[in-house]
């Protein structure tokens, strides 16, 4: 994610810290989309500063609930310097004003307040040259994700293929219009309740059936059969059935690691002709109030029925590492996030797409929903319309339970035709 400081030694003026914002491509903040906020703190003083800028705004509206967004990040001031930075900033419905702070520990150092009015209808622009709309230079075209405000890009002059990557990435995954290059396929998105449904049908680990029946087995045998002679100093039956209860018991309680956190489970959608950018989407519940973190920027695929946004609060901390997205999670309450990540090619379990049927490397052939988890039916539901004979489709499931909390992790990628 583009995070960007940068220290200037170059201002005379004397005075105190301030802070200003910029929200928006050419300052237009577009709804329903995650938009660039640049801020600029400025310190006119002869002393080095270290704090933290925190960005605080609201979402939603009494009939949609509401819930808080916060984004974080340390701030080195050299003398008489200044730090840009710039972050994604999600614009959604309630937000008026984003609410801008430097603090020094509690201590504010300087504050502000960004009004916040964003247009309906995305954005135009074009990279690389002159042309109607907003003009994107070759360094704007490094996280497909920013340019998630655009509905149309133009690419007008030759571009590096670090550009060229992310303009296919975001008409790929975000439904973005490109010209002046070979335009990539779409790929639609999955619901959001399917994906709710799909997680509310992932298996939980359960105790050992077969082990515990067994101890409730000896135990009775032993009260029933071994008792009366234990009464006539016949110790020896009994004890060998008490303790052959006692150790499948224990032997039950070490295989069974009950779920006491938190439940995720995240679904990855790679396409190789569109480069190394994925589009991902994690589903979260608990079993307790807690949080979940995780690498990255992740944006809330928020639900559509009344009262849904309430006490969804979501915080962005950057520090030394990159950036951590932290969720709130409340027992039984159902999270779904999104974000793009790039990475390489991973494989699994190969399926070629052939006329409606696919073919496993062991030569089993069928519909793809008889052969894996229907768990992946949301990704297959996605995966689908788009394929062509010859495409190769890699699947691959993991589960990891640890700690008390269980983790799934589901991922189609789809290779070209050679």
């Amino acid at each position: 994610m583009a995070f960007l400081i940068a220290l200037a030694l170059a201002l005379p003026a004397l005075g105190e810290i301030s802070v200003d914002a910029s929200l928006g491509w050419g300052g237009v903040a577009v709804l329903g989309r995650v938009n660039p906020l640049w801020v600029t703190v400025k310190n006119p003083s002869g002393a080095s500063v270290v704090g933290t800028l925190e960005v605080e705004w609201q979402i939603g509206s009494p009939w949609r609930g509401r819930a808080e967004r916060c984004l974080s990040a340390p701030v080195v001031l050299a003398p008489r310097g200044q730090a840009k930075l710039l972050f994604p900033c999600p614009v959604e419905r309630g937000t008026r004003e984003l609410s801008i702070k430097v603090l020094s520990g509690s201590t504010p150092l300087a504050t502000a307040s960004l009004p916040v009015s964003p247009a309906a209808a995305p954005l135009s622009g074009s990279a690389g040259g002159m042309a109607q709309g907003v003009i994107l230079a070759p360094q704007d075209l490094t996280d497909p994700l920013l340019l998630h405000p655009f509905g149309k890009i133009k690419a007008t002059t030759p571009l590096p293929a670090e550009a060229q990557e992310a303009l296919l990435s975001w008409a790929a995954f975000l439904g973005g219009e490109l010209s002046g290059l070979p335009p990539p396929t779409p790929w639609e998105w999955p619901d959001r309740d399917d994906l709710s449904q799909a997680f509310s049908r992932l298996s939980l680990p359960h105790p050992p059936l077969a082990p515990l029946a067994l101890a409730v087995a000896t135990y009775l045998l032993g009260i029933g059969f071994f008792l009366p002679p234990a009464a006539h100093g016949r110790f020896r039956p009994l004890t060998i059935s008490l303790t052959v209860t006692w150790g499948l018991s224990l032997f039950s309680s070490v295989l069974y690691e009950p779920v006491s956190g938190t439940i995720s489970c995240r679904w990855i959608l790679r396409d190789d002709t569109v480069g190394r950018f994925g589009l991902e989407f994690t589903t979260l519940t608990s079993i307790r109030v807690g949080e979940w973190r995780g690498e990255g920027v992740w944006v809330e695929f928020l639900p559509g029925e009344e009262g849904g946004w309430e006490g969804r609060d979501l915080w962005w901390e950057w520090g030394g590492e990159g950036v951590e997205t932290v969720v709130s999670l409340q027992p039984g309450a159902v999270r779904v996030l999104w974000r793009l990540s790039k990475g390489e090619p991973e494989g699994g379990e190969e399926f070629r797409w052939q006329n409606e049927l696919v073919r496993l490397r062991d030569g089993r052939r069928g519909e793809l929903t008889t052969l894996i988890s229907p768990t992946f039916q949301p990704l297959w539901e996605v995966v689908y319309p788009r394929l062509s004979p010859g495409e190769r489709l890699w699947a691959r499931a993991e589960r990891v339970q640890r700690n008390g909390e269980l983790e799934w992790e589901l991922m189609l990628e789809v290779e070209g035709a050679e």
